[in-house]
């Protein structure tokens, strides 16, 4: 770690003094507004109360490549295992979401398919009625003639 530009990321544990819920944010940055509630902080009398400090996470600069990374103070790797698992949880709905539209254009052209019949077998049946009904005009004309 000695060999990469590093420095910590001092963050604070704030509450909202309109909701009450507790928050985080970087030490040097003020939110102007409660994440929760949004409620403005306007005037003194309604900016957070800060609970603690915290220096638990660092920022390194890959120095050959200048990828930047959030290292977990005491070398855990949390927040990386964090994002690996969130990747491979993104790639899993991802394949998911792909298998569904697969799934649904397979049904969309099956559903086309028998339409296509139904309707060609309608055109049959109505065809039928027809040479049907000229039939029977037919017999029943002629026997009407008789």
């Amino acid at each position: 770690m000695s060999k990469a530009s590093n420095m910590p990321i001092p963050t604070s544990k704030c509450r909202c003094n309109n909701c009450g819920k507790p928050f985080y944010e970087l030490v040097n940055h003020k939110l102007k507004q409660c994440p929760w509630c949004n409620h403005i902080f306007s005037d003194p009398n309604s900016f957070p109360n800060m609970e603690g400090i915290s220096d638990k996470y660092n920022l390194v600069i890959n120095p050959q490549n200048g990828v930047p990374s959030i290292m977990v103070l005491g070398g855990i790797e949390k927040l990386v295992q964090d994002n690996r698992a969130i990747q491979l949880e993104l790639e899993q709905e991802r394949h998911f979401v792909n298998g569904i539209l697969r799934v649904r254009k397979v049904l969309r052209r099956k559903y086309h398919a028998e339409k296509a019949r139904a309707d060609a077998a309608e055109a049959e049946l109505k065809h039928l009625k027809e040479n049907l009904e000229k039939l029977v005009s037919e017999y029943i004309g002629s026997g009407d003639n008789k």
